[in-house]
């Protein structure tokens, strides 16, 4: 009940149109019964061939234009309705996908490592598209088909109280399986959905690493994992299926049952003269618009069953907290103007087991500081706590003084440029794909970036220049380009602070060249805090500082480092030289 309490309060924007709706359906109930009671009329003075020739003309001249009239006003009252109605349904479903995209952009990095994009991408499809049936179906279909019914058994018992009598003892009869049902397809729709989002998970996953897959000839494996995925859900469905069809053909039963007591009460009424063949034609035609409300009512049921089950899912999310919290008085950075310092920084993904512990360190301004050291040792999360993508779990990051905590995330990030190994290239035209985080750069301001970047000559000899859409993530071009276009967009924003994870991993020779020296025109007049495996690349730094187990082990400028002959020595050795023996390098987790 507070699902559906909660989704209700999204329907409070659009009360008009469901109160409108809700009119229009109830309108359209009462100029449906009032259609249904001119059967009487029309049989008793029409085809009765009793009336007289006055009776007989004025009938004919009044009753079949009345009929038309109500059946025409019937489906423009309901036409309006529905378009209110939908109005309002779609207006609920784009508020809650907004809503919910912007969630996840505000969630922190932690709550997508913990997470599958596909299960979310579910979240904001699959799920979301369920909500509205709560809410429109209830208020709209649900609302006219009552009114309908109270129309026709108010009729009914206008006719004669005792062939009402069958329908009141009906109705109750049909609300225990209705109940029953409703347990059973609200079960069986959670379980739908969950096998679609994970399906929907492992279509993402597999279409992200289609080139591994074939790469590896592992299609067929996968071919028979997303075969079984699709058979779970189609199992889940065919349960919801059995328990939906099922419920039709229980009230239909009872419907028949109680159709086969008015025959027999109906038949001994005529025979007594106590109801005319009229009378019982209206009550005829009100059962037979009785039981499409029946019916209408119980596949609503279904879809508000399906809304609640895809609304908890999407509540989850909308629940979670996140964690990075900007302050009520948070401030805006005045630029910066001396350092970054970490003072005493420890943190964790998870509780109990400590990527960082008790990190001091100061990045001057203008000065350009390499973290190196074995895989897992902490480097890239330590970078990610100047952009506050993380917050310390002990001890604080601090920029000219002031905890980041402090100062207003959108203005501290706006400082800060990221280029990491892994590029991200949005499928759009290059020169958009430069200017993404600068939308109001000029076409020149655009070229120039891609000159210091060392990638207006290959842009140029695109089929469109810088027109060109490159496909999703940039698959159009090679890693070397990609690099080059990211370093690009980071000139273009011109921020004062650089972080540079692994720019430069994984390029051939000539790439490596290209993006180097377009990385140290980036960082020229800039602080930089540069994570790298090829220590090639940090030689010149005025400081290197080494990371092993999340601890900083040693710091010092290249010479210094080399002569302690410490961590630091090792790596160089393995790199430069291949002395190392394969014991040393195991020192450090993967």
């Amino acid at each position: 009940m507070d699902v559906y309490l909660r989704l209700l309060r999204y329907a409070k924007p659009y009360k008009w149109h469901l109160v409108g709706a809700a009119l229009c359906m109830s309108l359209s109930a009462a100029l449906n019964v009032g259609a249904l009671f001119q059967l009487g009329p029309i049989f008793d003075k029409i085809f009765s061939g009793h009336s007289s020739p006055g009776v007989l003309a004025a009938s004919l001249r009044l009753y079949p234009p009345l009929i038309v009239a109500l059946i025409g006003a019937k489906g423009l009252t309901s036409y309006i309705g529905n378009v209110l109605n939908g109005m309002a349904s779609n207006s609920i479903t784009a508020d809650v996908r907004e809503e919910i995209y912007g969630k996840l952009l505000d969630l922190p990095l932690a709550f997508h490592s913990e997470n599958q994009a596909g299960q979310l991408m579910s979240r904001v499809t699959n799920d979301i598209n369920l909500m509205p049936g709560g809410i429109g179906d209830v208020l709209g279909r649900v609302f006219g088909a009552g009114c309908n019914i109270v129309g026709i058994v108010a009729g009914v018992f206008w006719i004669n109280w005792r062939l009402a009598l069958i329908l009141v003892v009906a109705f109750p009869a049909c609300v225990g399986p209705l109940v029953n049902f409703s347990r059973r397809l609200r079960r069986h729709s959670d379980d739908a959905q969950d096998r679609m989002a994970e399906l929907t998970a492992h279509l993402h996953e597999t279409l992200a690493g289609v080139r591994v897959i074939i790469g590896f000839g592992t299609s067929g494996e996968e071919r028979a994992r997303f075969g079984a995925m699709v058979r779970g859900h189609y199992r889940a469905l065919l349960r919801q299926i059995r328990a939906s069809a099922a419920s039709s053909p229980v009230m239909e039963f009872i419907f028949a049952i109680a159709g086969a007591a008015l025959v027999v009460v109906a038949g001994r009424m005529i025979n007594a003269h106590t109801l005319t063949t009229g009378q019982l034609i209206v009550v005829v035609g009100l059962l037979g618009s009785i039981y499409p409300q029946l019916k209408s009512i119980n596949s609503v049921n279904v879809g508000v069953q399906g809304a609640l089950a895809g609304s908890a899912r999407v509540f989850k999310v909308l629940d979670e907290p996140l964690r990075l919290v900007e302050k009520a008085d948070a401030v805006e950075p005045r630029g910066f103007e001396d350092s970054v310092r970490f003072e005493g920084v420890s943190f964790a993904y998870r509780e109990g087991h400590p990527v960082l512990e008790g990190i001091s360190l100061e990045i001057a301004k203008g000065s350009t500081v390499a973290l190196v050291g074995p895989s897992g040792g902490g480097k890239t999360t330590l970078a990610d706590l100047v952009p506050r993508f993380h917050d310390p779990v002990s001890g604080r990051v601090t920029l000219d003084g002031r905890d980041l905590r402090d100062l207003k995330l959108k203005s501290l990030r706006a400082l800060v440029g990221v280029v990491t190994q892994e590029t991200f290239l949005f499928n759009d035209t290059i020169a958009n794909n430069i200017r993404y985080g600068r939308a109001s750069a000029t076409d020149e301001e655009v070229r120039e970036a891609a000159r210091v970047a060392n990638a207006h000559g290959f842009i140029e000899e695109q089929p469109e220049g810088y027109a060109t859409r490159i496909g999703d993530r940039g698959v159009r071009l090679s890693g070397g380009q990609r690099q080059r276009l990211s370093i690009a967009r980071a000139v273009l924003r011109n921020p004062p602070l650089l972080i540079l994870d692994e720019a430069t991993s994984a390029l051939d020779t000539e790439s490596e060249r290209l993006v180097q020296q377009a990385l140290e025109r980036l960082m020229r007049n800039r602080t930089s805090l540069v994570i790298a495996h090829r220590l090639s690349t940090v030689r010149h730094a005025d400081l290197i500082v080494v990371l092993d187990r999340g601890r900083i082990v040693d710091r010092g400028c290249h010479d210094e480092l080399v002569a302690k002959d410490g961590l630091y020595a090792r790596l160089c050795r393995m790199q430069f030289v291949g002395l190392e023996e394969p014991a040393a390098a195991q020192g450090a987790p993967a």
